[in-house]
């Protein structure tokens, strides 16, 4: 009976564990990608990421105005 109680007890501890593995996994792959990448692809992801937190259709519209602007003026 205890070793049944243990077994219980130590199955969220290894999930756990897991989960922190993948999330560290995925984490050093987003940095590697990130400082491996070209400047060209790291300015493309962070335009994507700021369109992304557009609001609703005109702070989108918006946001691709400001960015083609600044990207005329480069």
């Amino acid at each position: 009976m205890s070793q049944n109680r243990a077994l219980i007890l130590a199955t969220p501890v290894s999930s756990l564990l897991s989960t922190v593995s993948l999330t560290f996994t995925a984490l050093a792959a987003s940095v590697t990608a990130f400082f491996a990448g070209s400047a060209d692809a790291r300015e493309q992801a962070r335009n994507a990421a700021y369109l992304s937190e557009a609001t609703d259709l005109y702070d989108l519209e918006a946001r691709v105005r400001e960015l083609e602007k600044q990207s005329a003026l480069a």
